[in-house]
């Protein structure tokens, strides 16, 4: 079963490239979502094995993507994408759904790995 991702990114620039790299490095299924709203709705009604997070977003920003993940009982690993990583409240990058944080800017190859690194299929030894 391919990995499902979900990308979490207002710029639609850099939606498109993480869509293009990613399913060319992992054939992922990939969806996106432009607003921690849009997000959170996704979540309620979709299983993801990953979620590709920019913190800084419209109509909640990451951390009511995370509040929605907590409330919802769910441990999906979440790769936080942020250009102000230092304003990240530690409360959040303590949780057991943050697998990592990239500091933008980072390279697609650096967001591809993290994906191989965090996804499910890393804990299955591939």
């Amino acid at each position: 079963m391919p990995l499902r991702v979900l990308i979490v990114e207002d710029e639609s620039s850099l939606t498109f490239g993480y869509i293009e790299y990613i399913r060319l490095r992992t054939h992922a299924e990939l969806s996106s979502a432009e607003t921690a709203e849009e997000a959170t709705e996704l979540l309620t009604h979709s299983p993801f094995d990953l979620i590709i997070l920019d913190w800084w977003l419209p109509l909640g920003g990451g951390q009511r993507v995370l509040d929605s993940l907590i409330e919802q009982k769910k441990n999906t690993p979440c790769i936080i994408a942020s250009g102000i990583v230092d304003n990240i409240p530690k409360k959040y990058l303590s949780l057991p759904q943050v697998a990592c944080v990239l500091n933008k800017p980072f390279s697609l190859q650096a967001l591809a790995d993290a994906v191989l690194q965090h996804g499910p299929q890393a804990s299955e030894g591939r």
